[in-house]
């Protein structure tokens, strides 16, 4: 599966780099597009996927949540969230005394508010500096391809068996030291106001926490019994399984720059 996912990489890194490049509107509807991808994946792992009116307010809310900085009520966001929890729950009332009806509220609410609260962050980045959302895309990308390719080749103890059998404890740090070296590496090609010993912490913070959240989607598809979350990146699985660590280095990227550097 190497020539794939180098193939899949090829494609997809300058095709967000470029969006990324676009700004506004695009780089929002592209983020919004992609958590209705998500949800759909996220709700295809489980044992019945949600269809009709209950899927289509979890997109409608992912939308919103992702797109809610440009809304001009600061009010919005604890709004959106509400009116997705409670009218959700009223449509799934319909459907009692069927026993998925619950878990397919439950998990269209969950992947709604996984997704959609995330890839905010990324909006909320890009309105700072577009510069921001080059170093977490390529910090993360950087951490994957560190941890794929040393774990490949010198991987020898499990990090967690149980969750993902394939994951090494040499391919965790080895992705911990690719995507610390290539942020010290973009903090000085993107000028960013970061020192180097800032630049280092945001990148050890930021690969730790996308190879968290590739761990924590393992942990969810092994909960499901699914390999992967999709099949619309040839070598990767899903979109979901590419989201999962960006998901995660975006938004302890975006509290770094918005509550130390800023």
């Amino acid at each position: 599966m190497t020539q794939p996912r180098i193939l899949s990489a090829l494609v997809a890194l300058p095709l967000v780099l470029i969006l990324t490049w676009l700004g506004e509107p695009w780089f929002s509807v592209a983020m919004a597009l992609a958590a209705v991808v998500g949800l759909w994946e996220f709700c295809t792992m489980a044992s019945e996927l949600p269809k009709g009116s209950l899927f289509l307010l979890g997109g409608a809310g992912s939308i919103l949540l992702v797109t809610s900085p440009h809304l001009p009520q600061p009010q919005a966001l604890p709004a959106i969230l509400v009116g997705v929890v409670l009218v959700s729950l009223l449509l799934s009332l319909s459907r009692f005394p069927h026993g998925q009806a619950a878990w397919n509220w439950a998990w269209v609410v969950a992947g709604t508010l996984y997704l959609g609260l995330t890839l905010r962050h990324f909006v909320l980045l890009e309105e700072i500096a577009k510069g921001w959302v080059y170093f977490t895309i390529l910090a993360t990308f950087a951490t994957d391809t560190g941890a794929f390719l040393v774990g490949r080749a010198w991987g020898k103890r499990p990090l967690a068996r149980a969750i993902s059998p394939h994951k090494t404890v040499e391919g965790t740090l080895g992705g911990l030291i690719c995507g610390a070296a290539v942020s010290l590496i973009l903090a000085y090609i993107l000028k960013l106001p970061l020192d180097w010993p800032s630049a280092l912490v945001l990148g050890v913070l930021a690969s730790s926490f996308a190879q968290l959240g590739d761990l924590s989607e393992s942990w969810l598809k092994r909960c499901m019994q699914v390999k992967d979350a999709g099949w619309l990146v040839p070598g990767h699985g899903g979109l979901l399984d590419r989201l999962d660590s960006l998901i995660f280095s975006g938004v302890v990227v975006y509290y770094y720059v918005a509550w130390i550097v800023m």
